[in-house]
């Protein structure tokens, strides 16, 4: 009689490669193509010249009202999207990255003491290099 012989080959199975792996688009906005990167540079400033001048505002106001909440959220990875936000009770400004790696600035004002002195800096004519690239959007 023959002897049967068993041979178990180790089979790894390899999972396809994602290219959108849950890594978050900021990152790999910083490796994009330079007219992109120039484009998100004048949207990131525009964001932190609007947020410098809400706290230099917010920090006029008594304690009891000053609540601020300013996130970084490059390194949160519950969202692809966030880059970084800026809260108060009355307003919010939030920086993303959507999925062409472009920035955006999205914000809204609801009976927010400082309206008037915030506003201006959503001006394009005063954002010369940013005319023509940046998407601002009020909600």
């Amino acid at each position: 009689m023959k002897e049967i012989a068993f041979v178990q080959y180790s089979l790894r199975i390899r999972q396809p490669s994602n290219p959108f792996k849950r890594r978050k688009l900021w990152l790999r906005a910083e490796r994009a193509v330079k007219h992109i990167k120039v484009h998100n540079g004048c949207v990131e400033l525009l964001y932190r010249q609007l947020t410098d001048k809400a706290k230099a505002l917010y920090r006029t106001l008594p304690e009891a009202e000053r609540v601020v909440e300013d996130r970084d959220c490059r390194y949160d990875t519950t969202d692809l999207f966030d880059v970084h936000y800026f809260m108060t009770p009355s307003s919010y400004c939030y920086l993303h990255c959507d999925m062409l790696l472009h920035y955006s600035i999205e914000y809204a004002f609801g009976d927010c003491p400082f309206e008037e002195q915030l506003r201006p800096i959503f001006s394009i004519g005063h954002h010369r290099v940013v005319e023509r690239y940046i998407v601002i959007t009020q909600i």
